[in-house]
């Protein structure tokens, strides 16, 4: 993968989804309106998310640092609303951060938070479980999306560029740029490019890795991928 093409790179067009595949969904509470089927190298597994909001949910886990591990697949949880009887829900996410904290995270439109019953029983439901196991909870909004939209676009470009070399090994790549980011202050990706001797799509991989596993920095916060994004040794 060239860095210069990273945002030529667009994940495939949501497959149509199998009646297994929506009855599932539909139990457990979501959507099936435009399903991705993506592959998170961060916990290496492949995922089904349910509509293009749960898709930059997902990217935003995988680009975030902080996060160590996470898990779309979460149990459905049970609680006792007081004049609602007991209410069922299944979060859109359980994450685990590295500080130890642990978080439910629900995906939801804003427009579905204020109108929707449903859609606020379930928050309900999830608040006080949350609480009963000492995790925070929060929910994922579309203003979420807008805030940090060039930041995860640019995150599900490398996401799909990792995907393409998820069975390569890499272990070489990430030694080399770890060397040669505690050597220098800060490394561009075309040095990499430059000094690693392997392929460019392992190397870009690699890089990310390092970055996803908190061990490098990187300035895609507040400059767009290309072969000037600068990587550093975490301080």
């Amino acid at each position: 993968m060239d860095a210069d093409h990273a945002h030529d790179i667009h994940v495939r067009d949501p497959l149509r989804a199998s009646s297994t595949i929506r009855s599932a969904l539909a139990k457990g509470g979501r959507g099936t309106g435009n399903l991705s089927y993506v592959y998170g190298p961060k916990v290496n597994r492949d995922w089904i998310v349910a509509s293009d909001l749960e898709l930059f949910h997902f990217v935003s886990l995988e680009g975030d640092p902080e996060v160590a591990s996470y898990d779309l697949d979460t149990q459905r949880i049970v609680a006792f609303l007081d004049r609602e009887g007991h209410v069922g829900s299944k979060p859109d996410a359980l994450v685990r951060y590295r500080s130890g904290r642990v978080e439910m995270v629900e995906v939801k439109y804003a427009k579905d938070l204020e109108e929707d019953a449903r859609a606020q029983f379930q928050v309900a439901a999830q608040k006080q479980a949350a609480s009963q196991v000492n995790a925070s909870w929060r929910v994922f909004v579309e203003e979420d999306v807008q805030s940090r939209e060039r930041w995860l676009q640019d995150w599900l470009d490398i996401v799909v560029a990792m995907s393409e070399v998820r069975f390569q090994e890499l272990a070489y790549e990430r030694r080399e740029v770890l060397h040669l980011a505690r050597q220098r202050k800060a490394t561009e990706l075309r040095r990499l490019a430059q000094v690693v001797d392997s392929e460019w799509a392992h190397v870009f991989a690699a890089t990310f890795r390092l970055v996803q596993a908190g061990e490098l920095d990187s300035d895609l916060l507040t400059q767009p991928l290309s072969w000037a994004t600068t990587v550093r040794q975490r301080q």
